[in-house]
């Protein structure tokens, strides 16, 4: 259950050019904390899949998956293009593009309705998974 995951080391999709507010997670802190899970510059040569999923050709076989991301997260477009070659690999997938949303958002203002809507959402999400009742 990937919330608003961080999934390409490339910083390349308009999302991680758009971003720009400091006071949430923009593209300095994305680099740099690329920087440091990789042990390398981001965006290199020889970045394998399971530390960037982005990287991956083939997504068939992974297990049944719920995800969200804001609007305006920094990881909007990288989040979708993974949504969307999961269902090309035939993994069932929940995908909730929650609208003015930024990254962290149900964290940082939890008493807002979206907050608490994402909240149950991916509870519920989790519950259905761990029940075997995820489709």
């Amino acid at each position: 259950m990937p919330l608003y995951p961080m999934m390409d080391d490339r910083n390349q999709l308009p999302s991680t050019h758009e971003i720009l507010d400091p006071r949430t997670w923009d593209r300095n802190k994305n680099r740099m904390a690329w920087r440091y899970y990789l042990g390398r510059e981001p965006g290199s040569d020889g970045v394998v899949a399971y530390a960037a999923p982005a990287r991956a050709d083939n997504l068939a076989g992974l297990p049944p998956t719920y995800t969200m991301v804001g609007g305006i997260d920094l990881f909007r477009d990288e989040t979708t293009l993974f949504v969307m070659a999961l269902a090309r690999a035939g993994v069932p997938v929940e995908f909730h593009l929650v609208p003015g949303a930024f990254h962290g958002f149900e964290h940082a203002v939890p008493d807002a309705p979206v907050s608490r809507q994402a909240r149950a959402q991916y509870v519920a999400a989790l519950r259905r998974g761990l029940t075997g009742q995820f489709a």
